[in-house]
């Protein structure tokens, strides 16, 4: 999992991640905010569909960010735990579909151990442990 963190700079320059810190901002997150690509790509950037019922990458963006907030200040009342699933309904071909995210907090960089969240997809967090495990044996 910390392959996020050893890697941000270097995603962000490649597109692996996005800084989304000015959109949590805005809905009250603290915190910096980052996103992969995987997610963007899946879930934020609206379809056909979504685009026809009036849907924009901002306002999907906007329903992830303030679920995340809701989950953060209802979950971390009784979980001190720094990865938690959480799910947004949002539009898929037409239909509203409920949609699995991972929130990670950890540092925001290998240089700069301020707090950060990064919001993924389930499987790029298993990638990611896969990952790790990998390269300490």
């Amino acid at each position: 999992m910390e392959n996020f963190i050893k890697n941000r700079n270097s995603d962000l320059t490649e597109g692996r991640q996005i800084d989304i810190s000015e959109y949590g901002q805005q809905s009250g997150m603290p915190l910096p905010l980052y996103i992969t690509s995987g997610v963007w790509e899946t879930h934020v950037k609206p379809d056909e569909e979504a685009v026809k019922k009036g849907e924009t990458d901002i306002k999907r963006l906007g329903k992830i960010i303030n679920q995340l907030i809701y989950l953060i200040r209802v979950y971390r009342q009784d979980n001190r735990s720094n990865v938690f699933g959480f799910e947004v309904d949002l539009t898929s071909k037409g239909v509203s579909e409920s949609i699995k995210l991972i929130s990670y907090l950890g540092h925001k960089s290998e240089e700069d151990e301020n707090p950060s969240i990064t919001i993924l997809l389930p499987e790029e967090l298993e990638s990611a442990s896969d990952n790790e495990q990998t390269q300490q044996q």
